[in-house]
């Protein structure tokens, strides 16, 4: 995808100007509409794999995107995990049973 510059306006005090400039950076892949249907997504189920996130997103959106690029807009938005710590001198009895 090309750059598509936008228009700068700015007021002369003699005359008014008018100047096209370049976009700064690259393009995002993902719109600040992408990032609220993400959000509806982790709001629905919460406990969720980034693989079905990404799976669901391109089935609804139709835009495929990486599994590092939903991870870091999820922490942009401030969903983050972590894995819970194994707790080894827990006795067999006190242990959840799934």
């Amino acid at each position: 995808m090309a750059k598509l510059p936008f228009i700068i306006l700015y007021q002369n005090t003699i005359k008014r100007a008018i100047s096209v400039a370049s976009w700064s950076g690259y393009l995002k892949k993902l719109t600040k509409r992408d990032k609220r249907y993400l959000k509806v997504i982790i709001i629905q189920n919460w406990c969720i794999a980034v693989d079905k996130i990404v799976k669901t997103f391109a089935e609804s959106t139709g835009k495929v995107v990486y599994k590092n690029t939903i991870k870091k807009t999820l922490y942009e938005i401030g969903y983050n995990s972590y894995t819970a710590l194994k707790k080894p001198l827990i006795s067999e009895y006190n242990q959840k049973i799934d």
